[in-house]
């Protein structure tokens, strides 16, 4: 099975995600060829910003980590069933580079100081929020904005792992998001908190976690890494810019590397007027 799924869960009154993306970030991660602790920042984001698509059935989602960390900000975009993701300035070496690089903190990335913006497109109005980063860790970052931007009890763990083999492959991009309905009770909150506090996902299949959770299983979505870059989008965003910008442009043949996927289009004098 594709490892490109989030399984949506009830359990009494609470809703979970439960989700396994290896294939999805391995994916996003072969065009950039990350080091260690870029890489796993990027999955981490992966693991648990993609499930947001099922959470807010959105057509279009953009998140932005923005940090005064090394990596300076972190772009994740959901559009219809595809994601695509980066890192703005992804060249950080660590010591923990070519030894133990799943234990590398993700604050040395991150830093101590940022916010996560998110901003929705549902049913063709757009929503967007922003919260500072709390833990800069990613998955309390996201509770803590889900808690304070939509005001319902969120909690969520993650497990991302690159393969001891080679840190350009991901072992594991997993995640739960759990968050309460509206008739909840005390002892619903309680399981949520039990079973953060005890349970080691880490050492858990899929399907064990799964098991713990004993809910019912709603529905399996899916998502794939997929760049929606084109030439005929990358003409109309030049023909936005001021007119002596576009002139300038529109004197020779442009190559213009897109930030998502690495591909590199080519833009001819003529594109502009076929």
């Amino acid at each position: 099975m594709k490892r490109n799924f989030t399984k949506i869960i009830i359990k009494n009154n609470i809703r979970i995600y439960l989700s396994d993306l290896q294939n999805l970030a391995n994916d996003i991660l072969s065009y950039h060829k990350y080091l260690p602790l870029p890489a796993i920042i990027l999955g981490n984001s992966l693991a648990v910003f993609s499930p947001l698509k099922f959470l807010y059935d959105s057509q279009k989602l953009m998140i932005r980590i923005k940090s005064n960390g090394p990596i300076n900000s972190l772009i994740m975009e959901i559009q219809d069933h595809d994601v695509r993701a980066l890192i703005l300035d992804p060249n950080i070496v660590t010591e923990y580079d070519n030894k133990n690089y799943n234990e590398i903190p993700l604050i040395l990335g991150i830093g101590d100081d940022g916010s996560l913006e998110i901003s929705r497109k549902i049913k063709n109005e757009y929503f967007n929020s922003v919260t500072k980063l709390v833990r800069f860790d990613i998955a309390t970052d996201l509770a803590y904005f889900l808690n304070v931007s939509d005001q319902i009890f969120s909690a969520i763990l993650s497990n991302v792992e690159l393969s001891s083999d080679n840190p350009l492959i991901f072992s594991k991009v997993r995640s739960i998001i759990f968050q309460l309905l509206p008739n909840h009770t005390e002892d619903d909150k309680k399981w949520i908190e039990d079973f953060v506090a005890n349970m080691n996902i880490k050492t858990l299949s899929i399907k064990e976690i799964e098991d713990k959770i004993d809910g019912k299983l709603l529905e399996t979505k899916h998502l794939s890494s997929k760049c929606w870059c084109s030439k005929e989008k990358m003409i109309k965003a030049i023909l936005l810019l001021p007119m002596k910008e576009q002139e300038e442009l529109k004197k020779d043949s442009l190559e213009i590397k897109c930030e998502f996927c690495l591909k590199t289009i080519t833009i001819k004098k003529e594109d502009f007027f076929s």
